[in-house]
């Protein structure tokens, strides 16, 4: 945006033809065929964040 404010009517009818976020059921969920994992380190590390934590001594 460039920072200007918009109408309220424009924004109320923004609101109004906006799609609502529709929660995806577990079987919908499963039903997707993801791409296999690939992997850093094979059968360690996955490709994407990785956080190795610990206490310190």
């Amino acid at each position: 945006m460039d920072g200007l404010p918009i109408p309220i009517a424009d924004f109320e009818r923004a609101q109004k033809n906006s799609p609502r976020f529709a929660r995806p059921s577990t079987t919908s969920i499963m039903a997707i065929a993801f791409p296999p994992i690939s992997r850093i380190v094979p059968g360690y590390v996955a490709e994407g964040l990785g956080i190795l934590a610990g206490r310190q001594p």
